[in-house]
């Protein structure tokens, strides 16, 4: 079947009747400030999406021309097409709501994401207009683009009493009831962040780009809490090797304290030192910015990343991930001579990112926790415990949780093994008579056919 839009990887958009301005306006709005991986997922989805056949019948623009209710009908046969069922709700007041229902061993949580990526997508096309698309949503409750503010939080909570924290889903007609999540990988934390670093170093990454890593390793946040960290937050504590840098969950810019290995601090003190003070030759910037920490000036203070890039300005996930970690990843040569730095974790080998700075510390104090753990409620306090101390909610140590009980019953599994494994050994061990494997007898017939002549296929 050949696609009738084609969509580059940028968000571009070109119909059977040449570029579509309206559509790759749409698409662009839809991956702009998402990482790399992310917005080639939310691309990916809308290309199939709009070239997806939904009726033998169909024009190459029904997906954007077709009445709302088609465009519902086409969502449904569209989530179905991936192994996505869609059952009508039989909670009070849900009548219009549709049930998502995956395959056993998936997680819901790439379903509700198809789900926000089309919703995103005819609400777009209804802001720019692109063929008969309108404020009205195929993908929200009828009339939901009619109703105000008070009017959805009321059917929103009316519905949902429950679930006034997904405010976020309101006015959805697919949903999903019970949530499940990937379970973490217990990474394997023996040497995960040294290996990394010193994959990034044989690379030849940049020593801003090392600085990060190390950063990572000793602190075992998330890389743009490191990548991010700028003067207003290193003035805070006098420009020691306390930097206070930002949280994923928190609004305050402030949220986190991270620490500077002392190579790492040195490495920054001498960048600053070996820059020229704006208007003073004979200072450097390092007195410039305590300059401007005594004059409590924060907004130039945020302009001066720590770990700048080639350019100055702060590491994106493109440049920082994709131009450098990714590849140095990639290009090490192991010990037998393959490439590719491979990490072990409770399931198999993978090629690391640079999240697994923070799930092989994760990791390790999660060993080192559960040891005196004897029952399932202990080890999910210990994982509540260690999740806070990384500033990570409880779902995910619930998860967390999960995933160690996954593993301790693998070991006692292992164990039980080589208890059985050993009394056989013993028991076998009293009984005289060898265990061997008998003759195998085959008739006459058989041994004949097995002695003819076999004729060689000669190739030309």
């Amino acid at each position: 079947m050949i696609d009738h839009f084609l969509i580059t990887d940028l968000g571009d958009v070109t119909e059977p009747d040449g570029y579509s301005p309206s559509l790759s306006a749409v698409v662009i709005n839809m991956t702009h400030a998402l990482s790399d991986e992310y917005a080639l997922r939310v691309v990916g989805t809308v290309r199939k999406f709009l070239n997806f056949v939904h009726t033998a019948s169909d024009t190459p623009r029904a997906v954007i021309e077709e009445a709302p209710v088609r465009g519902f009908e086409r969502a449904k046969a569209f989530l179905l097409s991936m192994d996505i069922v869609c059952i009508p709700s039989k909670k009070a007041n849900c009548e219009h709501e549709l049930e998502l229902k995956v395959p056993n061993g998936r997680s819901t949580v790439h379903a509700q994401s198809i789900v926000g990526i089309l919703r995103q997508f005819y609400q777009l096309c209804g802001t720019y207009h692109v063929g008969n698309r309108t404020a009205e949503n195929p993908i929200e409750l009828p009339d939901w683009h009619l109703k105000g503010d008070d009017e959805r939080r009321e059917s929103w909570d009316r519905r949902h009493p429950q679930r006034k924290f997904a405010w976020i889903y309101a006015g959805l007609r697919f949903c999903t009831t019970k949530r499940r999540r990937y379970l973490p990988l217990i990474e394997d934390p023996t040497g995960c962040g040294e290996k990394m670093t010193r994959a990034a170093i044989a690379h030849g990454c940049p020593a801003t780009v090392i600085a990060i890593c190390m950063t990572l390793e000793e602190n075992g946040c998330r890389w743009r809490e490191a990548a991010w960290a700028n003067a207003l937050g290193w003035s805070i504590k006098g420009f020691g090797e306390i930097v206070y840098t930002t949280n994923k969950h928190d609004d305050d810019e402030h949220a986190k304290r991270i620490m500077l290995p002392p190579d790492v601090l040195s490495g920054v003190i001498e960048r600053f030192q070996g820059q020229p003070h704006p208007r003073d030759g004979s200072r450097t910037m390092m007195d410039h910015i305590r300059e401007l920490a005594a004059a409590g000036d924060k907004d130039r203070l945020r302009q001066f990343p720590l770990f700048p890039n080639s350019r100055g300005r702060f590491h994106q996930h493109r440049t920082f991930n994709g131009h450098w970690f990714a590849p140095a990843m990639k290009a090490w040569v192991n010990e037998d001579g393959s490439k590719g730095l491979l990490i072990f974790s409770d399931v198999s080998a993978r090629r690391p990112t640079p999240h697994w700075y923070r799930h092989a510390e994760i990791s390790r104090d999660l060993e080192e926790a559960i040891v005196s753990c004897e029952t399932e409620a202990d080890v999910l306090e210990v994982s509540k415990r260690v999740c806070r101390s990384f500033s990570l909610d409880t779902d995910q140590a619930k998860r967390y949780a999960a995933a160690l009980m996954r593993r301790l019953a693998d070991e006692d599994q292992m164990r039980r093994i080589a208890r059985r494994r050993a009394a056989n050994a013993a028991r076998r061990a009293q009984v005289d008579l060898p265990i061997a494997v008998g003759r195998l007898e085959i008739s006459e017939a058989e041994l004949l056919i097995s002695l003819m002549p076999a004729r060689a296929r000669v190739r030309a």
